[in-house]
């Protein structure tokens, strides 16, 4: 513990240490930015574009850290793609359960239809990337997938929790469907049918981590 302060002091050198520096700098942003809403209820534009500026760049640093290990099926493009994927499949599909809650209230049929439209083209490229990192794995197929670590038996149970994932998400993105084909949205409905689709697609992505992690444990 009397060592936890040198993973703050390495930047040029270690993704551990960018890692820690992007996190505090991300959620200091976020956390002005939503003080600020709260404060004044009015959104800062430039607060928030730099926020979300900031979260990529955190997102980066954490894919950094674990594509930069001796491990190979964490290295290049799969660690990425499926980080980023995340970041579109999940936060698509959390941001549209909270912006159409809100326009549910306020009887905003019209841009209720738009913001799920956003939310599922947000999914759908999340998904892309998931594949196309997926997709890069095949050229480690017949290779050792470890580097310079002791050989060790593929974790039991992978292939199933990756069923699983699959089938969580499809539903996620068939309950936000649902949504989009209903012509008039209410509140009620259109919150309860996307608060299923957000817990749907992020138990899904929690299971895709538990596989992720599972690779390199």
């Amino acid at each position: 513990p009397f060592h936890m302060f040198y993973t703050m002091l390495h930047v040029s050198t270690s993704w551990m240490s960018r890692e820690v520096w992007a996190t505090a700098i991300y959620m200091a942003l976020l956390f002005f930015s939503v003080a600020l809403l709260l404060l004044k209820q009015k959104v800062n534009g430039f607060l928030l574009l730099l926020s979300a500026a900031a979260g990529l760049v955190y997102m980066y640093a954490m894919s950094a850290l674990y594509a930069n290990t001796l491990f190979n099926l964490w290295g290049g493009l799969f660690t990425y793609a499926g980080f980023f994927g995340t970041v579109l499949l999940t936060g698509g599909m959390i941001a549209g359960l909270l912006l159409v809650t809100a326009l549910g209230f306020a009887r905003e049929d019209v841009l209720i239809q738009r913001v799920v439209k956003i939310s599922l083209a947000a999914g759908v490229a999340g998904l892309l990337l998931m594949l196309l990192g997926a997709l890069s794995l095949l050229g480690n197929i017949g290779e050792p997938i470890y580097a310079g670590m002791t050989p060790r038996a593929m974790p039991e149970g992978l292939l199933n929790l990756n069923i699983i994932r699959v089938v969580l998400i499809g539903l996620g993105m068939f309950f936000a469907g649902r949504l989009l084909c209903q012509k008039n949205a209410q509140v009620t409905n259109g919150t309860l049918l996307m608060a299923l689709a957000a817990i749907c697609v992020f138990a899904g992505e929690a299971v895709g981590r538990v596989v992720f992690f599972s690779l390199g444990a």
